[in-house]
């Protein structure tokens, strides 16, 4: 795999990431957040996700010699010890925050399809590394929510 298949690769990471990766954590206010104020946090949590994905496939595509290719069993690897957990993480970020007065039920919405989605890379990493149809769902409600950074 040239040098930039593999920066493609780890772009295609980094954004099975976003999803698949995460924010971080939230706040314990008792003050409820506004619509915007909720999006702001959960956007700055994965963004921040984000970032630590992108470095860390950066890291290891940086270690490829000129044509070298990472194997199938390696890139499964990245969505094992990077993607995946960064993705739970997220999950559990999104939980950890009091949605806005009447979102509960899309925040719950998107939750359970986030889930979904874990549950479908857990089962078979592999069909991370050549796909994000599983991700579908979760970044479709994600977008119509209004978070820009917490998608594939």
């Amino acid at each position: 795999m040239s040098k930039g298949a593999v920066l493609a690769l780890a772009g295609l990471i980094a954004a099975l990431a976003v999803v698949a990766g995460g924010c971080g954590g939230g706040g314990d206010s008792t003050t409820a957040l506004t619509k915007a104020q909720f999006i702001k946090k959960v956007d700055a949590l994965c963004e921040e996700r984000e970032k630590e994905r992108t470095d860390k496939v950066a890291a290891i595509a940086s270690t490829l010699k000129p044509g070298e290719r990472l194997s199938n069993a390696r890139q499964t690897k990245m969505v094992e010890s990077i993607i995946f957990p960064s993705y739970a993480k997220m999950i559990e970020n999104v939980e950890s925050l009091e949605p806005p007065e009447g979102d509960q039920a899309k925040i719950n919405e998107l939750i359970k399809a986030m889930e979904k989605a874990q549950k479908k890379v857990e089962a078979d990493p592999r069909q991370a590394v050549f796909s994000v149809v599983m991700f579908e769902e979760a970044n479709g409600l994600a977008k119509k929510y209004g978070l820009v950074h917490c998608g594939v």
